[in-house]
């Protein structure tokens, strides 16, 4: 599979719900990974860390970098697209994963 594929987009529909809040993650391995947001904020500058933290079962360091209310697939792809153009990582080396909070 490959980043923005018709599979890759079929993956991304299969694993979240569109739309949705989503906090993105850069790992220290160059990885683009996300987590959605159970939020009811309309703003979400007014969420609060202990909702968008990086996950801690990891086995990389992660920073959060982005959050996002992604209205469609497309737009996640977006999303994505400019958080590894501006942290220069190759498409094709990260495998990245959507979590979903319960």
């Amino acid at each position: 599979m490959q980043f923005g594929d018709k599979e890759w987009f079929a993956a991304v529909g299969n694993m979240a719900k569109f739309p949705s809040v989503f906090a993105f993650y850069v790992g220290s391995d160059k990885s683009v990974n996300s987590k959605t947001l159970d939020t009811k904020a309309t703003n979400i500058r007014n969420i609060q860390y202990r909702s968008v933290e990086p996950p801690g079962y990891t086995d990389c360091d992660m920073a959060l970098v982005s959050v996002k209310r992604c209205l469609t697939p497309q737009e996640y792809y977006e999303e994505c697209k400019r958080i590894r153009d501006v942290w220069d990582i190759n498409p094709n080396q990260s495998s990245g994963y959507i979590e979903t909070e319960a």
